[in-house]
């Protein structure tokens, strides 16, 4: 019957379909870098970790520089269907950076974060390439929006993106640096009589040191707008980049790094 291999992908990630004909279908790019960047309105930008894990046994592989690939046998599982859902006030999805009402055109993604037959821009931390599968985004039960007291209805972002693949009979992920050399496999195939193997991908913060001067807000949401080429258009007359918050009824505290979709680019 083969195994099933889930994959939770969370965190500042940003999901960008292929333009292409050929190619990967999706590639996930884990914005950060190794020290504090200012974002275009000069606040604070939080260097991230990106790292596998594989439950508290395993600990974890710090991706650094890195693309990761899958690498599976068996089954039967179909490309990833797209375009992928995006987050509406009835469905948990992705945050789609063009729903942010600061652009005044579509906010186009830098194709050079999508780069895989060469290294992508310095932003980069890690890349995930995704081919086939099922995606399913867990369920969120609080509406956010860019303009939380306004009368839209806002939407239901996912804190969490989960890539299934079922029947396998084997499967490794591939560490790939940008550099080109150096590629090594983990082999994570699981023993006799197990039926299912959970992984996590992620990107989280490497420091909470600064002070949150007002709550629900979520400076990491900021990181996102590094990876448009039209970045300048997202700046208002005021100086801030709108990020997340929640919709009446407020809440104290939350995780609101949420994972993205950016417009579609060219993956080569």
């Amino acid at each position: 019957m083969g195994f099933e291999l889930r994959v939770t992908i969370a965190g500042i990630c940003a999901f960008v379909e292929n333009k292409s004909a050929v190619g990967p279908r999706v590639c996930v790019v884990m914005p950060s870098a190794d020290s504090y960047r200012n974002a275009l309105d000069d606040e604070v930008l939080c260097p991230h970790e990106s790292y596998i894990e594989q439950g508290f046994a395993f600990g974890r592989t710090y991706l650094t520089k890195q693309r990761v690939k899958f690498v599976v046998e068996g089954g039967d599982n179909k490309p990833i269907e797209l375009p992928l859902q995006t987050a509406t006030k009835d469905k948990t999805g992705l945050i789609d950076l063009k729903c942010s009402p600061i652009f005044s055109t579509l906010p186009e993604t830098d194709p050079s974060i999508v780069y895989t037959s060469n290294q992508p821009a310095q932003v980069v931390m890690a890349q995930i390439l995704l081919e086939k599968g099922v995606i399913t985004f867990p369920r969120q039960d609080y509406l956010w929006d860019f303009c939380p007291n306004s009368e839209r209805p806002g939407f239901l972002p996912a804190h969490e993106v989960v890539v299934t693949l079922a029947g396998l009979d084997c499967a490794k992920i591939v560490l790939e640096p940008f550099s080109g050399y150096g590629s090594f496999a983990i082999d994570v195939t699981p023993r006799p009589g197990i039926s299912r193997v959970d992984l996590r991908i992620m990107n989280t913060c490497e420091k909470l040191s600064y002070p949150f001067k007002e709550p629900y807000r979520d400076r990491d949401f900021k990181w996102y707008y590094e990876l448009v080429s039209n970045s300048g258009d997202a700046l208002k007359k005021n100086g801030d980049l709108p990020i997340p918050r929640f919709k009446i009824p407020q809440l104290i505290g939350g995780n609101n790094c949420f994972p993205a979709r950016l417009e579609p680019a060219p993956i080569a």
